[in-house]
């Protein structure tokens, strides 16, 4: 078994070379190199280094990720013929080079007997530090043009944005830099950087990205940090919440706790469905902002006693949400059911039996909503009628024994009763599927316009609400169903 040499050569000039690096590739027979797209590649051929390289692979694959999983594998394989190889890599061996890292993933596993040594060299990141005069030590993001969705940019630190290799790219990149800032934030474009008379330096905002020129395989983007934290980051929030609880905060916030909170935290529900209902987006933006403010307030409140914080919280649901979608997540591919759905919810919680989960149910929820919740939790064993028409016969049974009970002058017997129609008529919105607490909604403000209708056409005969007869008011409404419906 052979020994593959990785070597790194550095940002563009041969100065950059290690001199380690340098004999090891004057002493080669041959050196393989990913790509002959590299400056120093001239320089090397001009001193009798003898190079193959592996550009072909690339104008044969589908992707990268196939352009270097396929070159480890024939370095893989020539390693297990010859004594040792030289592979040479653009920059640093362990910057931003797939191919070395697929190869250290194969031996580590011990997919392969070979062996491997890796020499260092400069990366492109010294060369970028000087040409833009930082210290790394206050702070810097490294991320790849390729994978910036997966590996977002930290606003608080300085952030340097590789393989930017043409406009298309630069494009891609611009619009995911959109959702973190705007379109006129300063950024710096280098190309070339560390190579005398080709390096380029450029200031430009932010939205001009993808329209200046010479963008190519060695450009690098960098972004300043933010000087303080912008308004739509949730970590803005975060400090305002534990400045407003802080000794010099406010004295309201100061005295909350979970508890005085609670009442607070339904009135903004409610608010929050009341600009849905109202087709308003931007009272949704802020009611929607109200209710996060009251879920930051608890963490806080929570943070300052060591119990948790929003990191639990955000933690929670992402376990919980992969959990119960295992049809998404899952690599099996799970099909979706709503009874599987239930029986993860059951294994989550560890309920051996039914009841113990429609027990686990709130029953602060809203009881129309805790009815359906309850009812669904039934079918999803069987227990259901499965059609609306057996359980609208259930409400003329429970109205009966309703009206029996009325007339028995029992309290205590009606009470019961008329639970029983209410749950009845539950499920028969369930069954059909329909929102009980929407469809009351809708016949509680089409009562209020027909009493309206009725109020104004009396108030227009001059005569007063509280002095008309029943009968009037009877015909009023009749009239008004017939012309507002």
């Amino acid at each position: 078994m052979g020994t593959i040499h990785v070597v790194g050569l550095g940002p563009g000039s041969i100065e950059h070379l290690t001199l380690g690096v340098y004999k090891l590739l004057k002493q080669a027979n041959l050196v393989y190199v990913r790509t002959f797209k590299h400056p120093l590649i001239d320089d090397l051929i001009e001193e009798g280094i003898v190079l193959e390289g592996f550009d072909w692979i690339y104008e044969t694959s589908k992707d990268f990720e196939t352009v270097y999983e396929e070159i480890a594998k024939l370095l893989l394989q020539k390693a297990n013929i010859e004594d040792q190889i030289i592979f040479a890599v653009p920059g640093h061996p362990l910057f931003a080079e797939k191919t070395v890292e697929i190869l250290i993933e194969i031996l580590d596993n011990g997919q392969d007997k070979v062996k491997m040594q890796i020499h260092s060299s400069m990366s492109f990141l010294d060369v970028v530090v000087t040409s833009l005069k930082i210290d790394p030590i206050n702070g810097l993001n490294i991320m790849n043009a390729l994978t910036i969705e997966k590996n977002p940019p930290n606003l608080k630190v300085g952030n340097i944005i590789t393989q930017v290799y043409d406009r298309f790219v630069a494009s891609e990149v611009k619009l995911s830099l959109l959702e973190f800032y705007d379109g006129d934030k300063e950024i710096f474009l280098l190309s070339s950087s560390g190579i005398k008379g080709k390096e380029r330096l450029e200031r430009i905002p932010l939205y001009k990205l993808d329209h200046m020129d010479g963008i190519d395989y060695l450009t690098t983007i960098y972004i300043p940090p933010e000087k303080e934290d912008k308004l739509s980051d949730i970590n803005r929030l975060l400090d305002i919440m534990s400045k407003l609880r802080s000794k010099d905060g406010c004295p309201w916030d100061k005295e909350q706790t979970h508890d005085s909170l609670k009442r607070y935290l339904i009135e903004e529900v409610y608010e929050v469905i009341h600009a849905i209902d109202n087709k308003d987006n931007e009272n949704i933006i802020e009611e929607l902002g109200d209710l996060l403010l009251q879920i930051i307030f608890h963490c806080q409140i929570a943070k300052e006693n060591g119990i948790f914080e929003l990191k639990d919280v955000v933690e929670g649901i992402n376990k919980k949400l992969i959990y119960r979608h295992p049809h998404v997540f899952d690599k099996f591919h799970v099909s979706y059911s709503d009874k599987r759905w239930e029986e993860l919810k059951k294994r989550e919680k560890g309920h051996k039996f039914q009841y113990e989960a429609m027990e686990d149910v709130p029953k602060s929820m809203p009881t129309l909503y805790l009815a359906e919740k309850i009812q669904k939790k039934a079918a999803n064993v069987g227990f259901d009628w499965g059609n609306p028409l057996p359980s609208i016969d259930k409400i003329v049974e429970e109205s009966l024994e309703l009206k029996e009970s009325i007339n028995t002058l029992s309290l205590s017997e009606t009470t019961n009763e008329l639970g029983d129609l209410l749950f009845s008529v539950v499920n028969v919105a369930r069954l059909c599927q329909i929102d009980p607490d929407e469809a009351l909604h809708k016949t509680i403000e089409k009562f209020i316009c027909r009493f309206k209708f009725i109020e104004e056409r009396l108030n227009e005969s001059g005569i007063q609400l509280a002095k008309a007869d029943l009968d009037t008011m009877n015909m009023l409404w009749d009239k008004a169903k017939e012309e507002i419906g």
